[in-house]
């Protein structure tokens, strides 16, 4: 009985085992389980001579970072004790399996014996080889950490050579782990140098889903998206998730509440405020110890470091061009000059109609009211952004970066030519606790400003690199304006903490705010944003409206600009009732053969004829050609704007051989004036192509050649828009049109159907 049961329990391991082969292998079994303790026992002795030879040395040998090292060696006496007694009660559960006869096998009753007690205790090991794995993890990290935290205190010290802390002789190997990329040079084996930045996608979800605990994947991505695939970050959030304190769902919005009790807390007191306040903190110690060394560094160099590091912590975190910077010192002398010349050339046309008496009074009263409302605050700037002399020193701002990019606190992009930040840094310098909030109202002030002041108004925006930069500002006006309206909200919230409440009062917006308000619509409208820019150009125009009055030159522009978004959304009356009270002030204030009358007159003219009104707009329109041709030239950019609108309401009067001519003729003029690829020349060549087109759909002559004319400007939008940008899918419909008048059915329901599914942004 005794040796059928032992031959079932062999069977239940491995049937095709025999009696005696069963016996070798339990041997086996216990052997390995016996080198297993001794040799973790060893790893542990072996740890805990390291922790003793090194816990009497003083701190500044090992790091200068000091408190941070003693804490490394703290955490490795407390995880050695655990360990050893962990690995004691293993000891004991491998003697109770092995019993008084030894390893070997004596007989196939003392077989069973041992692989009864096995199996009963086999669940106990298993446990145990857990808790003993990871104790021998969390020492190694401890340990990694340790090194790393002694390598950092010597690689980033932009005082000392690195080659300084070489040892003396020729043989041997040296690690180098560093933040600054030109130590890259002194890598001698196989490529030199690897750049590890962050985890992939995949990998820090992973990451963060073992951490937590979690196999529900939905809202992973999100989070390592806003930690920046961070290892050190994603654990920690991980861990945060495991301990309850947050769910995968909420973690973010925990994640940005931490912030700010981080921020009231270190605000009262210096001091550790709690492990879990600690834990956090680690995240960003490295970083903290980079950013005092630079702030105590008393240099020209590092004081632009700081200020660009705090301005830059309020764009987006991404593909920060240099000329975003450079182009904040330039435009607005640009601007400035532009502005002077239209004042001269104003000055020698406004009195063609003469002015009444209530009129004059009414200038005055109107220069009287620029004044008072004129700023007389400076513009809020880092120091080497400032043009208070004609001198800009770009030397000094590359000076500058290159300091910030030496300490990895920005990346620079070689295929983008731009800087990046990492978002977790990004996050740092903005919302660590010795940022107050009005230092935060501050510098967020300042990037609002420079993003301005790199903008250029109409008609210098029609440059080819005005365009170009453009596109590039929008994620670095949207941060920037989100992060206003947070940094207001808590100033709000500190002001009602106080004891006199009813002292509040709202920010102001005054002259700088409404011309940044302008310019960043501008941005939004260009890219196809017409919500977001509706919301700013309303706001600009009602202050600058009910202040000065549409006598004013810059509230008839921004009244245009505004009709301009509303057309765009095919808000054709609204857009058409504002151009109207324009025109109307135009020719009391200006006359009516003014350049800007005629200008107001053609582009209400183009409204007519999405009112219907194709009579009316016709007439407006040929009359603004004949004065503007009279007084501009018919080459001029705004004649042939007039003529392409004319071209187009020729196409409601089936007069589609005109309208080619004319079509023709802008295209011409537009190509000389600001190259073929610009904006305006890709729209006039759009109305060229589809006016080979009739009503009907059918493609009158020159099918080919629309053709081939359509196809440029598609990939040309796709390009330099974007394949989302609302004039890309314009084109897109227009090519399917053209696909459908030359027969090609199919592939055109095959582009308009591609363009379905896309959610419109305005």
């Amino acid at each position: 009985m005794v040796y059928k049961y032992l031959e079932l329990v062999f069977q239940t391991d491995d049937p095709g085992l025999s009696l005696t082969a069963a016996a070798g292998k339990i041997e086996r079994d216990l052997a390995a389980l016996t080198y297993e303790v001794n040799a973790l026992i060893l790893v542990n002795e072996s740890i805990k001579s390291l922790w003793e030879a090194n816990k009497e040395k003083p701190l500044e040998k090992l790091s200068s970072d000091a408190q941070r090292v003693n804490d490394l060696w703290r955490d490795v006496s407390i995880a050695l004790p655990g360990s050893r007694d962990v690995m004691g009660t293993l000891v004991l559960l491998v003697e109770e399996v092995v019993g008084k006869d030894g390893l070997a096998v004596q007989g196939k009753r003392d077989g069973i014996k041992k692989v009864l007690r096995k199996q009963s205790k086999d669940v106990e090991i298993q446990e145990i080889r857990v808790q003993i794995s990871n104790y021998q993890n969390s020492l190694q990290l401890t340990l990694s950490a340790l090194h790393v935290c002694v390598s950092i205190s010597v690689q980033d010290d932009l005082g000392t050579p690195l080659e300084e802390h070489f040892p003396e002789g020729d043989q041997g190997k040296i690690l180098v782990t560093t933040r600054n990329p030109l130590n890259r040079v002194h890598g001698a084996v196989g490529k030199g140098c690897y750049h590890f930045e962050r985890l992939r996608e995949s990998e820090a979800n992973d990451l963060l889903l073992r951490a937590a605990g979690s196999a529900v994947r939905e809202y992973a991505s999100k989070i390592t998206n806003d930690l920046g695939f961070l290892t050190l970050a994603v654990l920690q959030a991980g861990k945060a998730i495991a301990k309850r304190l947050c769910t995968l769902s909420n973690y973010v919005e925990v994640y940005d509440r931490s912030w700010q009790r981080i921020r009231r807390l270190r605000r009262k007191s210096d001091q550790r405020t709690g492990t879990e306040l600690t834990v956090n903190m680690n995240v960003y110690s490295s970083y903290e110890i980079i950013f005092r060394g630079l702030e105590a560094t008393d240099s020209l160099v590092t004081q632009d470091a700081v200020q660009l590091i705090k301005t830059f912590a309020f764009f987006s975190w991404e593909n920060l061009r240099i000329d975003v910077l450079t182009t904040s010192v330039q435009h607005p002398r640009r601007q400035s000059r532009h502005e002077q010349e239209e004042v001269a050339e104003s000055a020698m046309t406004r009195h063609v109609k003469p002015q009444s008496w209530t009129q004059i009074a009414k200038g005055w009263a109107l220069w009287a009211a620029m004044a008072l409302q004129k700023d007389q605050s400076g513009q809020v700037l880092p120091a080497v952004l400032r043009d208070d002399n004609e001198d800009f020193d770009e030397d000094r701002l590359m000076d500058a970066l290159d300091q910030l990019n030496q300490l990895s606190l920005i990346y620079y992009q070689e295929a983008t030519e731009s800087y990046t930040m990492h978002p977790l840094i990004h996050t740092w310098v903005r919302e660590r606790p010795q940022m107050s909030t009005s230092e935060q109202a501050l510098w967020c002030q300042a990037a609002i400003t420079t993003l301005s002041r790199s903008i250029l108004l109409p008609p210098l925006d029609e440059i080819p690199s005005a365009e170009s930069l453009r596109r590039h500002l929008v994620p670095h006006v949207s941060h920037a304006l989100r992060y206003q309206k947070n940094v207001e909200e808590s100033i709000l919230e500190n002001l009602k903490m106080r004891k006199s409440p009813w002292l509040i009062t709202k920010s102001g917006f005054g002259r700088n705010q409404a011309l940044a308000s302008a310019k960043f619509s501008l941005i939004y409208l260009k890219n196809g944003y017409f919500t977001e820019a509706e919301r700013l150009q309303v706001k600009t125009r009602d202050f600058v409206c009910a202040r000065l009055g549409l006598e004013y030159g810059p509230a008839r522009k921004i009244t245009l600009l505004l009709a301009v978004t509303y057309g765009l959304q095919m808000r054709t009356n609204e857009a058409a009732m504002l151009q109207e009270e324009v025109l109307e002030a135009c020719k009391s204030h200006l006359g009516l053969d003014h350049h800007e009358t005629l200008k107001v007159m053609s582009t209400l003219g183009a409204s007519r004829r999405f009112q219907g009104r194709f009579r009316e707009g016709r007439a407006l329109l040929e009359q603004a050609i004949e004065g503007m041709s009279a007084t501009l030239g018919p080459v001029h950019g705004d004649t042939l704007q007039a003529m392409d609108d004319l071209g187009r309401l020729l196409w409601m009067y089936l007069e589609y051989v005109e309208a080619r001519k004319l079509h023709t003729k802008v295209v011409d003029g537009l190509t000389r004036i600001l190259g073929p690829v610009h904006e305006r020349t890709l729209i006039a060549k759009e109305n060229l192509a589809m006016a080979c087109l009739s009503f009907t759909g059918e493609v009158l002559l020159n099918g080919s050649t629309a053709h081939g004319m359509m196809e440029e400007v598609l990939q040309e939008r796709k390009e330099r828009l974007g394949k989302e940008h609302p004039w890309t899918l314009y084109a897109i419909c227009n090519l399917a049109r053209i696909k459908s008048g030359l027969g090609n059915h199919i592939e055109a329901e095959r582009m308009m159907r591609d363009v379905l599914p896309i959610e419109p942004r305005g």
